[in-house]
């Protein structure tokens, strides 16, 4: 397989479907504007498709104020502490914010058991599959450029793969286009080992078959957003690295050091750790390279300096900070990464090709908490798991990363339950006594 032809750039114009549903979706006038999130709760219960109709973010919310929210913050601060106490946590990371406010910013715990370095604010940890939000959303800042469309196939950006013409944008970023997912557990190099990024891709893609029929089913894939970290390069004719920091990370003020796919330096990174006496424990022990691991401390295992090969599925350090303010900028009336079409597309419920609701948008996953709706995307991985949250009908958003190993998503979104409750508890109540 030749590594020269990995990328191949095209234009808008050459493109094979140059009017696509998303391409005329996004020149389309704005709706009229509905009440609440009418729009979106209507459309997380009939899991409508964004090929054919583009759920409205909500608008004309009436928001109690910061003041609303007082008692979610004493709640979260209690119950982050006292996990970290309790020894479920080594240590974690904690905001809570509106489009314009920061109402919780918690750094508790250690960065390092053994050294007893401490988390704080600054801390980068590795955020795993969180990453795919940044993913989604360059996608999409390139789908508002025309340089991208969603219902055109891979091929249109990426020749070097074995999945044929059907595979789409749109399918990689819903997780419906059959793309394999086997376990990336060596899939990191060492401190100091070379990074190998285009031949390790081929190497797993020279492996892989599609597991069905591109768009029939929902099956969730690191390699998808891989290929799509391919697509971004072809497009913006940026190393997919580059092309985040300059155009979503600074473009919201986002230091250059608190936000990177390159191993940062030792003193500024968290080390990553998993509950030592555990079966999990010991299931990955055996099952990873043993440079992997470090010394450990009393209870907890300790993680290597590692970092993933693939960036887009995965590969993010950062601090909750650093994470926050892309956060914000979704929420805002006008965001400024996205149209606001864009991101009413980016958040349309996901349907595969015979109906079924998927559970999900581009990039991210639709749940509720208490009744209330939110988007997330949950990340785990070794030594560190983490998720971010937007409640749309609360104009609120929180991130959570943490320095333990979690490898399913049940557990980070019950950590996040536990944190969010109050939030979304009290903002009820004050809602229901305006």
């Amino acid at each position: 397989m030749r590594l020269d032809s990995t990328l191949r750039p095209i234009a808008a114009p050459q493109l094979r479907q140059p009017l696509t549903v998303d391409a005329l979706t996004l020149r389309l006038q704005a709706a009229p504007k509905r009440r609440a999130s009418q729009a979106w709760v209507e459309g997380i219960s009939s899991g409508m498709n964004a090929s054919s109709s583009v759920e409205q973010w909500p608008c004309d919310i009436h928001l109690p104020g910061k003041g609303s929210f007082a008692r979610g913050e004493s709640h979260a601060r209690a119950t982050l502490e006292a996990m970290v106490k309790a020894g479920k946590l080594p240590g974690a990371q904690y905001l809570a914010v509106t489009a314009g406010d920061t109402l919780l910013d918690l750094h508790v715990g250690h960065a390092d058991v053994l050294t007893e370095r401490k988390m704080e604010r600054d801390t980068l940890q590795m955020s795993y599959s969180v990453t795919k939000v940044i993913t989604a959303i360059s996608v999409m800042q390139l789908v508002d450029q025309e340089k991208l469309a969603l219902d055109c196939p891979l091929s249109d950006y990426y020749v070097d793969h074995p999945y044929g013409s059907a595979l789409t944008l749109r399918m990689l970023l819903a997780h419906t286009g059959g793309v394999p997912n086997p376990m990336p557990l060596d899939w990191f190099a060492l401190e100091g080992e070379q990074m190998e990024r285009d031949e390790r891709l081929h190497t797993i893609l020279a492996a892989s078959r599609l597991s069905h029929e591109p768009g029939t089913r929902h099956r969730y894939s690191n390699i998808g957003y891989w290929l799509l970290e391919k697509a971004i390069e072809a497009a913006s004719d940026m190393d997919y690295a580059s092309y985040v920091r300059e155009r979503v990370f600074a473009a919201v003020s986002v230091p250059e050091q608190a936000a990177t796919f390159e191993l940062p330096a030792r003193d500024l990174t968290a080390v990553g750790h998993s509950r030592r006496f555990t079966p999990m424990n010991v299931v990955l022990w055996a099952m990873t390279p043993s440079r992997y691991w470090a010394e450990p401390d009393g209870g907890w295992s300790r993680a290597a300096r590692i970092q993933p090969h693939g960036r887009a599925y995965g590969g993010l350090f950062a601090s909750a900070a650093a994470l926050a303010p892309v956060l914000k900028d979704l929420m805002a009336d006008t965001p400024r990464l996205i149209s606001s079409r864009a991101r009413d597309l980016m958040f349309s419920a996901q349907r595969t090709r015979n109906g079924k609701d998927t559970g999900e948008t581009l990039g991210w996953v639709r749940g509720k908490l208490h009744g209330t709706p939110y988007f997330g995307k949950q990340g785990g991985g070794f030594g560190f798991h983490g998720n971010v949250r937007v409640y749309p009908t609360l104009g609120l958003a929180t991130v959570f990363l943490a320095n333990r190993t979690e490898i399913s998503p049940a557990p980070i979104d019950a950590r996040s339950d536990a944190l969010d409750e109050e939030f979304v508890r009290g903002h009820s109540s004050a809602a229901a006594n305006i």
